[in-house]
């Protein structure tokens, strides 16, 4: 995910990182980058941390990402927005897309895909596989399914923790 976020997201010194519980990786970024971090503590607001912090990059779940439609916000800062942890409802990126000030939304999916939505997208963005990961869509006869034929999402490659089956 680190190398993944690193190609991605293409950060350097100038930019600010803010999140929320981090995980190991999301904590890695900043210091891989040379960026600086702000970490909100329990109970912050990090929406209003973000602004007050001028960040380019905020890490944050689903339900986080909906309180940023709550009350406007001085975010014009904010370059990418990258959602892990939970399901993000359509109705959620579709509110992204129309908040002016954000460039990218990222949502990294527990199996090791992620989708980027850009603000200018009109289309439903698109699952694929981060650095050192592999998606496939089988079939019941564990085949590749064709175009348009619904299948089993399974994921293949570092992403999977030794021994995971399900």
């Amino acid at each position: 995910r680190l190398q993944w976020m690193q190609r991605e997201l293409r950060l350097d010194q100038s930019d600010r990182v803010c999140q929320s519980a981090p995980t190991l990786w999301e904590m890695l970024l900043p210091l891989s980058c040379g960026t600086a971090a702000i970490i909100a503590e329990a109970g912050d607001e990090l929406w209003s941390l973000a602004s007050e912090q001028p960040a380019s990059l905020v890490q944050c779940t689903p339900a986080q990402l909906d309180d940023l439609f709550d009350d406007a916000r001085d975010l014009t800062t904010l370059k990418h927005v990258v959602c892990r942890g939970e399901p993000l409802l359509p109705v959620v990126a579709e509110q992204f897309a129309k908040y002016s000030g954000v460039t990218d939304l990222h949502y990294l999916h527990e199996a090791g895909g992620y989708w980027s939505l850009r603000s200018d997208d009109r289309l439903a963005p698109a699952i694929r596989p981060i650095t050192n990961t592999r998606l496939y869509v089988l079939d019941e006869s564990m085949q590749p399914a064709p175009v348009g034929v619904e299948g089993t999402v399974y994921v293949a490659g570092l992403v999977l923790p030794r021994g995971y089956q399900d």
